[in-house]
């Protein structure tokens, strides 16, 4: 059952866009792989309801998962999402800040976060052309400090740069996951304990 902290509630009004198309993939996971294996789906906005998802999530082969895509068409025009996986199981005002410092206003504004179960995911509502999506994610990669542990997952940013578009997990269907995202408030991020410490003896997390 998707509840109301899943990120497709936070969509939701990019879905009720009139015309508009958005892409999504069920792939599984390949550690240290170049390409994805993904089966693509494009649907309509109008027909991306909370019943579509939860009957998505419930056709996923076992080793499946379902991820939308950032690639959005609408009214002819080509645009993005923009998202992030953080390769951090820790956002506190340090990170926060890095990323106001490195990242557009007029998306870190409308970020929402996500607990992915081992870090983080991020979105925003505020659509990008695919010139400046280019640059976001050349940002994104700044946000990570020189010598110091990476805030934005480099590895992912590189996967979707060579696949032309930005890709995040919604279902929680493989063993690879903690469960499915979760928003978290600012506030929380913020908190000391805002995410359990990882154990050090898991195995390395999927970046997708």
């Amino acid at each position: 059952m998707i509840g109301k902290d899943h990120p497709v509630y936070f969509l939701e009004p990019l879905f009720a866009r009139e015309g508009a198309l958005f892409h999504f993939s069920r792939y599984v996971y390949k550690p240290d792989s170049l390409l994805d294996d993904r089966e693509l789906l494009t649907v309509a906005g109008s027909d991306l309801t909370i019943d579509w998802f939860e009957k998505q999530f419930e056709s996923l082969e076992h080793d499946q998962e379902l991820a939308i895509h950032s690639t959005v068409a609408m009214n002819g025009r080509a645009l993005h999402i923009p998202m992030l996986d953080f390769a951090t199981n820790h956002i506190g005002p340090m990170q926060l800040h890095r990323l106001q410092m490195f990242l557009p206003k007029r998306v870190f504004t409308n970020f929402a976060f996500y607990n992915s179960g081992r870090s983080f995911h991020a979105y925003s509502a505020h659509l990008l052309p695919p010139k400046d999506w280019y640059q976001f994610l050349g940002r994104a990669l700044l946000v990570n400090p020189r010598d110091q542990a990476e805030i934005i997952d480099a590895r992912w940013v590189g996967h979707r740069l060579i696949g032309g578009y930005c890709s995040l997990r919604l279902s929680n269907n493989s063993q690879q996951y903690k469960g499915m995202p979760k928003k978290v408030s600012i506030r929380a991020l913020t908190e000391e304990q805002a995410i359990a410490p990882l154990d050090p003896r898991e195995p390395i997390r999927a970046p997708y």
